[in-house]
């Protein structure tokens, strides 16, 4: 590009005047500005390795184009631009599940910052952001989210150098959000659970649920092929996800997600025999796995049936309190429950620890109180 005839800074070429300090150029006569066949000037530049043309129907209203085009370059796309095109990448990149829990988050960021040049957000932003988030009653796991969506998104913008620092990158979450537990299964569940075990498909779910460990999504996955009556094992290796209601199977996210569990004589004699690739949990004769809509409402019947409150995956939560109680060490329940992370198994039992804590606590108070009355 040449260089302004009075301040020397580098202005595009065959511009009328200097964008920086005003001074009109002097042009070169013998060079003159391209016109095509239908009557438009166009400069064609490249810029940044792309070629960009500029057309206008007088040579000054190019100029003027490729003026404003060099101050937007300065300036830096919006945070919406390099949000769009880090959501077009990512959805064919990560699971269905995953694209389907970031859209959300994705969408309130660009309501937030979509106008913004991405080169102008601050930590300052992001903090002022997470607090609004905090101040509306969002959870910590959920406020966590959102940061990291937005840390993935000034990621990209890094990778592809439109920005030199990641402004999420000393932003924390606080600590006084609230933090969801999943609660076990009450005893008075888990009773109707064991004497429900034959009540039709979903009496046989919810018992597979609570002595395998098996999240839903991975019990409703299991074919007969899976389950070996003589070594009285399940393996697991496959989980169900839903496109628009529609089954559809998916390996695990990690190694740790393949396991093999023992199954009980009892759960075994319970459990139908099939053909190998047909599945377990199905209503058609084993073809194909349960649909969305088919899980949700055949588990709220079997809840109203037999008078249940708990999830299926508080059964899962149960089944990490029977591995506790036989004394099953952290590292080997861990490989059990198909945690990717032990410090999620270690979460569980310091929990099942607390609980079971709390219950000793509360006999004792009674027993004392027994002994005064």
């Amino acid at each position: 590009m040449p260089n302004c005839k009075k301040c020397k800074k580098e202005i595009p070429e065959g511009s009328l005047y200097c964008m920086f300090c005003g001074a009109p150029q002097q042009r070169n006569k013998k060079k003159k500005m391209y016109q095509r066949p239908d009557g438009l000037f166009e400069q064609i530049k490249t810029i940044n390795g792309k070629r960009v043309a500029f057309r206008g129907k007088t040579e000054k209203e190019v100029t003027d184009k490729m003026i404003q085009y060099q101050e937007e370059q300065e300036k830096g796309p919006l945070f919406r631009e390099v949000a769009e095109k880090w959501w077009y990448n990512t959805v064919e990149e990560v699971e269905y599940n995953t694209a389907k829990g970031y859209q959300t988050i994705y969408n309130y960021s660009i309501e937030r910052f979509g106008s913004q040049r991405i080169r102008n957000i601050f930590p300052s932003d992001i903090a002022a952001y997470i607090k609004h988030l905090a101040s509306r009653g969002y959870a910590y796991k959920t406020v966590s989210n959102h940061l990291s969506v937005l840390r993935l998104i000034f990621d990209y913008a890094i990778a592809n150098d439109i920005i030199q620092y990641n402004p999420t990158a000393s932003i924390s979450i606080p600590r006084r959000l609230p933090r969801s537990h999943r609660e076990i299964a009450s005893d008075k569940d888990i009773a109707l659970i064991c004497q429900n075990a034959e009540n039709g498909l979903f009496g046989l779910l919810g018992v597979f649920c609570l002595y395998t460990g098996c999240r839903i999504s991975e019990a409703c996955a299991v074919r007969f092929k899976d389950i070996d009556r003589a070594a009285q094992t399940l393996t697991i290796g496959n989980a169900i996800y839903y496109e628009h209601n529609q089954p559809k199977l998916k390996s695990p996210k990690t190694d740790a997600g393949y396991r093999t569990v023992p199954l009980p004589p009892f759960l075994l004699d319970l459990i139908p025999d099939g053909k190998p690739n047909t599945f377990l949990f199905s209503k058609n004769s084993g073809k194909t796995a349960l649909t969305g809509s088919q899980v949700r409402s055949g588990w709220e019947k079997y809840q109203k049936e037999i008078g249940i409150t708990c999830t299926a995956h508080q059964l899962r939560h149960a089944y990490a309190t029977l591995l506790y109680e036989a004394k099953i060490d952290e590292k080997t329940a861990q490989k059990m429950m198909g945690h990717a992370d032990i410090s999620t198994t270690i979460k569980i039992y310091t929990h099942i620890r607390e609980s079971q804590m709390q219950l000793s606590q509360n006999i004792f108070r009674d027993f004392l109180s027994n002994l005064s009355a």
